[in-house]
């Protein structure tokens, strides 16, 4: 019989894309700006506009934080695992890709 009292831990939390990371940063700037609407849609739309238009070894800085994101998420992930004893948990399978250097 298992113990009622015995606390189970939260599962890890996902890790973030470089593109969410870029929306976290950017989405302040925008909204102080004196001219920013409030519309969600607006800001959504230049957040995804600046993403597009954004260089590929300024997108690389995006790109680590996600990936230090992604070990950090592994590592919990495993110890959750080992925690319960067996990996019931179905998660997709992510894949960080680095632009091509030429």
């Amino acid at each position: 019989m298992a113990d009622s009292n015995v606390l189970k831990p939260e599962p890890p939390k996902r890790a973030l894309s470089a593109y969410t990371y870029f929306c976290l940063e950017w989405r302040e700037r925008i909204m102080q700006m004196p001219d920013a609407s409030s519309a969600s849609v607006d800001v959504a739309s230049l957040l995804a506009d600046l993403w597009g238009n954004l260089s590929s070894g300024d997108r690389l800085v995006y790109r680590q934080i996600a990936l230090a994101d992604l070990v950090r998420f592994e590592k919990e992930r495993a110890q959750y695992e080992g925690y319960k004893g067996h990996s019931f948990l179905r998660f997709r399978r992510t894949r960080i890709r680095f632009p091509r250097p030429y």
